[in-house]
């Protein structure tokens, strides 16, 4: 397994768990720049998505669109599937605004690939590369 694909896992793991584990301490009465803190928690969980997905779309020059919309695609899909699963799990509920948020995240990410790719992926880059 490449040490990208291990950070991947690692990476999937947290966010699932994050969805899955109840988190007390009321984020839901808690706002900053007037957006709710487990909003904001929920979407930045799911920006390095695409750092991750920028080492596997660059990786090769092959079908780099194709591959690129394939990892946004499954990004959505992961962020569905996390919040559903709460459906799933008793005194946990699928909340839309988070699916939004989860969703968000990933477009967010998304963006700041598409506008400045160094911004974010350099450094990750560097440090998966010193380790």
């Amino acid at each position: 397994m490449s040490r990208v694909a291990a950070v991947f896992a690692l990476y999937a793991m947290m966010v699932l768990l994050m969805h899955v584990v109840p988190i007390g301490g009321g984020l839901e009465q808690r706002y900053v720049f007037t957006i709710r803190l487990d909003h904001l928690l929920h979407a930045t969980g799911f920006l390095p998505w695409c750092a991750l997905a920028w080492f596997y779309v660059y990786r090769s020059s092959e079908r780099r669109v194709v591959r690129a919309l394939g990892w946004i695609g499954a990004g959505v899909l992961f962020a569905v599937a996390c919040e559903s699963v709460q459906s799933l799990i008793p005194h946990r509920t699928f909340n839309p605004v988070d699916l939004a948020a989860n969703t968000a995240g990933v477009l967010i990410g998304v963006w700041v690939l598409l506008f400045d790719p160094y911004l974010l992926v350099a450094r990750v880059r560097k440090a998966l590369e010193s380790t």
